[in-house]
């Protein structure tokens, strides 16, 4: 279930409750964010990768990457405690996928992101002064994506580093 984000299935904003009553900037942030999306879904010409990997796609994706985040992690597991190389080989292989939802996702949510701050700007939901700070918290947001496919990566690296030394 969704806690903040834009459930495509049934084209549905979901925000938390504290968000949805918050007067934070933050919150209003977060709320266009979701906004962005659902104008990424129904304006799809605005954006060249959009058509590629359209919010449906990139929702797909990461719950595709999630659940595929538990196999590969028990396979290294697995893998390093036996001494399994092929095991861990291909727990390592597996384990590059979320890195790559994640990598093709950071453009879809760039993209909301921009549009947010287009509609926290146009219709005058907060002030000049407050517009960069809901900037700095969807920037911040977008680069989530990053880190985690960053993390990922660095976690592989050592796994593999290790196997190596035993």
């Amino acid at each position: 279930m969704f806690v903040d984000g834009y459930d495509v299935t049934s084209s549905t904003i979901r925000l938390s409750s504290e968000n949805f009553h918050s007067t934070w900037i933050a919150a209003a942030g977060i709320a266009a964010h979701e906004v962005g999306h659902v104008l990424q879904a129904y304006h799809t010409d605005q954006h060249p990768g959009i058509t590629l990997l359209n919010p449906h796609m990139a929702i797909f994706l990461m719950q595709l990457a999630s659940w595929g985040a538990v196999l590969p992690g028990v396979m290294l597991f697995v893998g390093l405690l036996s001494q399994w190389q092929a095991m861990t080989s291909f727990g390592v292989i597996i384990v590059l996928w979320p890195v790559g939802c994640s990598w093709l996702t950071l453009p879809i949510e760039v993209n909301a992101s921009r549009k947010a701050l287009g509609l926290l700007r146009s219709e005058t939901v907060l002030q000049e002064d407050e517009l960069l700070e809901a900037r700095k918290v969807l920037h911040a947001a977008a680069w989530a994506y990053a880190t985690t496919a960053g993390t990922a990566l660095v976690q592989i690296l050592r796994d593999v580093m290790q196997r190596d030394r035993d």
